[in-house]
């Protein structure tokens, strides 16, 4: 058996955790979204158990809700990083923007 980091890391930390209790969901064959990293399946099914009143309209005012909240505070956090290296000079505009730019370019997703 060849030994790497799936067969030493990977697959033994998913096995304890489903041993405590926790659902193993391939990435495979759920979907999700990528901008969120919710799962929208799981998400209207856990909220709907919680509150069964809610209709879907309400689901997905709740799910709005939670994506700006998700945005708002990845902005916030890149503001308190990108705002003290302005002010002190350790960074101009222009190395912002081509680092942000950068950042912002779409993740590459490679297949086994």
């Amino acid at each position: 058996m060849k030994f790497n980091e799936d067969s030493r890391v990977k697959i033994p930390a998913i096995l304890h955790l489903m041993r405590l209790g926790y659902n193993y969901l391939s990435l495979k064959t759920t979907s999700w979204d990528h901008a969120t990293n919710i799962f929208t399946s799981i998400f209207d099914a856990s909220i709907s158990r919680i509150n069964a009143n809610n209709s879907d309209l309400d689901l997905e005012g709740l799910y709005n809700q939670i994506a700006l909240d998700l945005e708002n505070e990845e902005l916030s956090s890149l503001r308190d990083w990108l705002l003290p290296m302005l002010m002190n000079g350790q960074l101009t505009i222009k190395e912002a923007e081509e680092q942000l730019s950068m950042a912002a370019e779409p993740e590459n997703h490679y297949e086994k």
